[in-house]
Formats: C-alpha cells, sequence, structure tokens
C-alpha cells in the first residue's frame, strides 16, 4: 500500500508540473516594403501585409497573424504580450483603417 500511495503522489505531482508549463513565443513580422493592391468590387485599395498574414473577408485590409503549436492535452490558454513595438504606417486612410489603430 506505501508502494502505491508513493507512485501515486509522483504522478499527481508529475502532472502538477506539466499542467502549469510555460510556452513563450518571440514573434517578428516581416512586412512588405509597399502595400499590396486589392479590389473590393470594382474599388482599388490597398493594404500592408507581412509574410505568412491571414486576411479575412470581414476585415480585408487588416492582416492577422495565426501561429499554431502543439500541446500535451487539453488545458487553458493565457495569452500575454509582454513587449511590441509600434510603428505608423505611411499611408492615407483607408477602407477598414480604423480596425487597426
Amino acid at each position: 500500500m506505501k508502494n502505491f500511495t508513493l507512485t501515486l503522489a509522483f504522478f499527481w505531482i508529475i502532472s502538477q508540473v506539466n499542467a502549469n508549463s510555460t510556452v513563450n513565443l518571440s514573434l517578428s513580422f516581416d512586412w512588405n516594403d509597399k502595400p499590396i493592391e486589392f479590389y473590393m468590387g470594382n474599388t482599388p485599395l490597398e493594404r500592408w501585409t507581412f509574410e505568412g498574414a491571414v486576411h479575412s473577408d470581414e476585415f480585408p485590409g487588416v492582416p492577422f497573424s495565426v501561429r499554431s503549436f502543439p500541446v500535451a492535452g487539453h488545458g487553458r490558454l493565457e495569452v500575454e504580450i509582454v513587449s511590441a513595438a509600434y510603428e505608423a504606417f505611411p499611408q492615407a486612410p483607408q477602407l477598414f483603417s480604423e480596425a487597426i489603430q
């Protein structure tokens, strides 16, 4: 019985260590030198984008970054942006530009 209790305690401690593991991701975006032209209907618009950007139909002028990574099982995800650098785009206001402010 003593060995069973010690084994059970060992697995409980290991599961708690894995449950609180942290994955640190460092992301940097390689922005294009010029905006890309796209059309909404017959209207030509410009959008700034970066390598690997995803664009949605709801906000076609705003690039999104999507990353995935393997996890050991079900859990809870908390995202914390520790440091960010912002720079202004040298562009005239475009459709959906209020979404990136």
